[in-house]
């Protein structure tokens, strides 16, 4: 396990694994005390995606404000280092990438990167009775950075969460799902709604950095502060895309409570309350297109598109 550092000078340390999600990740804990991330990216991420993604965080910790972890680079100056990781017997994607190991045995190349650890609590959802006041606060420290024309610049190389993309994702959903989304009256009200989010984006104002999936499970609270995580679908956008990401978790008088806080942190999403509902259809699609590439998630798929459809639905009606 130990190989998984061989390209930090971090010295002796041990390694707990922290199980599989989106990425594989370890704690990293040190001789000397300290304590970092290690993260084996999903096979099919970008080397540059990646890099773009890390160089955002190292901006973030730069500049201050949001609370988030830091990377490190190796002893060669990159962010990433090519690691060979075990493939377990049942992964049958991984080992058709499977190749011949140093030590002989079967293993796939996965990208590795290392982070500054944050201690706290991570939820999987934000308690009904919690405040919702720190995870807005976060975000529009966030926004407020992603606001900056550096900033801008480096999330113009990553995806563009705007009507186009918006239209891509169905067309995905439609390859995947011909005979949910060929009915004509869905698909009308699905247009209808990307183009309403054509026409929210242009009133919205310039897009910036957005973080593309803030919600609770991506928020770590400490001691003192929140920090934000797993900036893995960050890009350019429209910040009401991350606000809507945010209130589709939370109880009813915790979106009241988080908008509060937001626009009082200086947050804003650059449109009136009537035009919000662009940007639900904008998270809620980007959310549904990711789940349905989860063969996990295959059973939900009719009734997510049919809640999709009923947003679209609400954003065309008004």
């Amino acid at each position: 396990m130990s190989d998984l550092l061989a390209a930090w000078d971090i010295g002796p340390a041990e390694l707990t694994e922290l199980g599989a999600t989106h990425n594989h990740a370890y704690r990293v804990d040190v001789e000397g005390g300290s304590r970092y991330l290690l993260r084996l990216h999903v096979a099919r991420r970008k080397p540059h995606e990646i890099d773009l993604e890390l160089d955002w965080l190292a901006m973030l910790a730069a500049r201050g404000g949001a609370s988030v972890p830091v990377p490190q680079r190796t002893r060669d100056a990159n962010w990433t280092a090519t690691v060979e990781a075990a493939v377990p017997d049942d992964d049958e994607v991984g080992l058709r990438r499977a190749v011949t190991g140093a030590s002989g045995e079967r293993v796939e190349l996965r990208l590795a990167s290392l982070l500054t650890w944050h201690d706290g609590e991570m939820l999987s959802s934000l308690p009904a009775t919690a405040d919702a006041g720190p995870f807005a606060e976060a975000l529009a420290a966030l926004h407020a950075a992603g606001a900056d024309p550096a900033a801008v610049a480096l999330a113009s190389r990553r995806r563009r969460y705007d009507a186009d993309y918006a239209a891509l994702r169905l067309e995905r959903l439609a390859d995947g799902y011909p005979g949910i989304m060929a009915d004509g009256s869905t698909a009308a009200a699905l247009a209808g709604a990307v183009e309403e989010l054509r026409a929210t984006l242009a009133e919205a104002g310039p897009p910036i950095m957005v973080h593309g999936d803030y919600h609770p499970g991506n928020l770590i609270q400490g001691p003192d502060s929140a920090s934000v995580i797993d900036f893995d679908r960050c890009g350019l956008g429209p910040a009401g895309l991350d606000v809507a990401a945010a209130i589709m978790y939370l109880a009813p008088r915790q979106r009241a409570q988080f908008h509060r806080a937001y626009t009082a942190a200086g947050g804003s999403t650059g449109v009136p309350d009537e035009r919000f509902g662009a940007f639900i259809f904008l998270a809620y699609l980007d959310n549904v297109t990711h789940l349905a590439s989860l063969p996990s998630e295959r059973e939900r798929m009719p009734a997510n598109i049919a809640q999709l459809v009923a947003i679209a639905r609400a954003v065309v009606g008004g």
